[in-house]
């Protein structure tokens, strides 16, 4: 399998943007700039990374508990990617969870197992953290 997105850059870095083109529609013609501006309907490119993180996990924990026969409700992840200007600091996942017939300890040993297992995450070659919100 392969995914492919092209990226497009005009102007200086500060005054500049970018434009995603791809097959899928929900991404093709997509802008990126280097901040959020004002009045402008643009991501930044870290706010890509975060969906892929959060929804890759979401996937891998799923599948993981669906072998196991779990009912899943909700997996609810949200991502925070930290950086500075120079680098890509960290991300944390933020796992809140409603799932049938399992208990904490089971379910937290899931989810880590989820974040090891996580294709995107094991790209990374920056720290990442786990914080599990269990119901």
């Amino acid at each position: 399998m392969k995914a492919t997105i092209s990226a497009n850059w005009s102007d200086s870095f500060k005054k500049g943007e970018g434009v995603y083109t791809s097959e899928n529609p929900l991404i093709n013609g997509v802008t990126y700039h280097f901040m959020n501006r004002p009045n402008k309907q643009a991501v930044l490119p870290e706010e890509f990374l975060a969906a892929a993180y959060s929804g890759c996990f979401n996937m891998t924990l799923a599948m993981l508990l669906t072998t196991e026969k779990y009912e899943i409700t909700s997996l609810d992840t949200s991502c925070d990617i930290h950086y500075d200007e120079n680098k890509l600091l960290k991300a944390v996942l933020n796992v809140q969870a409603k799932v049938a017939t399992i208990d904490k300890i089971t379910f937290e040993e899931t989810a880590k197992k989820a974040k090891q297992l996580c294709p995107i995450g094991q790209g990374f070659a920056f720290p990442t953290e786990l914080n599990i919100n269990f119901e």
